[in-house]
């Protein structure tokens, strides 16, 4: 046997150095390439582990989401279930695929995402835009600007239900013919349309009542909404005193509530008893007009505010169209009352002790000048015009014979000996200047007249 003790090494000898050292390198990556094999045994064994064991239930806290999106709470839940129970997933099957191709955590998880995807995309998704939507008449307000003048001034819009039915979507129109059909094929079953809804009434008994809230049309029925509370119908209290008799409001916003809808009118037809007739398939359908078209045809109401408050007072109901014509008519005549006192102000700021032809002509337009005129109806037999007995006179006149603030009528014009006695009306012209402010009454007026006589702090009456 060697003795290695009597072996002489020599730490000085370079070929012992060299075998060291590569030694030492040997044992270093050794210990790495062990290293590296635990680990990779590591993460195939915990892969191995979490494949065998039973895929967990979902849990509670995704199913509210779930519930926002579908109609019904407890489809979510039975939907996963039922998948779940249907196909199970054995051991050796995982085991048999664990061999041929190993499975990562990534891939895992993405196996049971497609189960929530094919809940979601079953429900049509609801318009939440009309959630927020009073239940009162919704009003539109709009800042309109008087091409001719200038002066701004806000219209406020109500639309009647009719004109919300044309304008909204062709999927709400196929829904309100469905719904109205199934309601009209009872007996003694009736419709009424109104300003801002539709009502169906069993006799005197209102039953149901149609309104367009936002996008969607909201039906409501005279059912108690406690009895249909956290079910898939999701109805809603109305709290108005309007809605007293139908309370039970329900927002048809996709086909599914659609068919819901049908559902609320069988409930419906048992509370009151009604009987079924033959089946009714009327077309309602309505084409799309612009807003224009339907105010000429009295289906929105304009009206006119001036600093937050309304000039015409709004009625509760609009259903005839001759009202409506002339309502309208009457809110036209307002807004030209509200453009003339709107230019007063602004010609106020430019008003002068003295001003002649010319420099009136330079300060105002001819369209400011014709708002500014004001109107008076005359009922005196004697003032009534006739033929052969018109006068004329001009402003430096009127300025020369009457004091500041004075009102210059037919009368005193007679008096002063500036008409003679036999004229019946006159008109007012424009020459020289006026120095006084002077509230002139008149049967006619030059539009430089008018300037004149508004610049300087008076009133052109026209009297007709």
């Amino acid at each position: 046997m060697i003795n290695l003790l009597d072996i002489n090494f020599s730490l000085n000898d370079k070929t012992t150095q060299i075998i060291l050292i590569c030694v030492l390198v040997a044992l270093v990556v050794l210990f790495a390439v062990l290293s590296i094999v635990i680990v990779v045994l590591k993460k195939r064994k915990s892969a191995v582990k979490e494949i065998s064991e039973p895929v967990p239930e979902p849990e509670a806290d995704p199913v509210p989401e779930i519930e926002t999106q579908s109609e019904p709470a407890s489809l979510p839940v039975a939907k996963i279930k039922t998948e779940q129970e249907s196909e199970p997933v054995s051991e050796p099957e995982i085991k048999t695929e664990q061999e041929s191709e190993p499975v990562s955590e990534s891939e895992t998880k993405t196996e049971q995402e497609p189960v929530v995807v094919s809940v979601n995309t079953e429900e049509e998704e609801d318009d939440e835009e009309d959630v927020n939507v009073p239940e009162e008449e919704e009003v539109v307000e709009e800042v309109r600007v008087d091409e001719k003048t200038g002066v701004s001034f806000v219209v406020r819009y109500r639309k009647s239900f009719t004109a919300k039915y044309i304008q909204s979507s062709d999927v709400n129109k196929s829904y309100y013919t469905m719904l109205k059909n199934a309601l009209l094929s009872y007996k003694k079953v009736r419709t009424r349309l109104g300003w801002g809804q539709e009502n169906f009434n069993f006799g005197r008994v209102n039953i149901a009542r149609f309104t367009m809230r936002g996008k969607s049309l909201c039906v409501y029925f005279a059912l108690n909404p406690d009895d249909y509370a956290e079910t898939k119908y999701k109805v809603e209290r109305s709290e108005s005193k309007k809605y007293e008799a139908v309370p039970c409001m329900y927002r048809i916003k996709n086909r599914r509530r659609a068919k819901y809808a049908l559902d609320l009118i069988s409930a419906l037809a048992e509370k009151f008893g009604l009987i079924k007739t033959e089946d009714v398939n009327d077309d309602y359908y309505l084409p799309y007009e612009e807003t224009q078209a339907l105010i000429d045809r009295g289906l929105i109401k304009e009206t006119i505010l001036k600093k937050g408050e309304e000039l015409i007072p709004e009625e509760e109901t609009f259903e005839e169209t001759a009202v409506a014509e002339v309502e309208i008519q009457y809110e036209k005549e307002a807004v030209k009352e509200l453009i003339r006192q709107q230019s007063f102000e602004e010609v106020k700021e430019k008003q002068r002790e003295e001003v002649n032809v010319s420099e009136a002509d330079e300060i105002i337009t001819d369209e400011v000048a014709t708002v500014l005129i004001e109107f008076r109806r005359n009922t005196k037999r004697e003032g009534r015009v006739s033929s052969g007995k018109k006068g004329i006179i001009n402003i430096d006149e009127l300025s020369e014979n009457f004091e500041s603030g004075e009102t210059v009528t037919l009368e005193s014009l007679k008096e002063k000996k500036l008409l003679k006695s036999n004229v019946a009306a006159f008109k007012v012209l424009a020459r020289g200047s006026i120095t006084k402010p002077l509230i002139v009454e008149a049967n006619e007026f030059s539009i430089e007249a008018v300037k004149m006589i508004v610049l300087t702090g008076g009133r052109a009456i026209k009297i007709k």
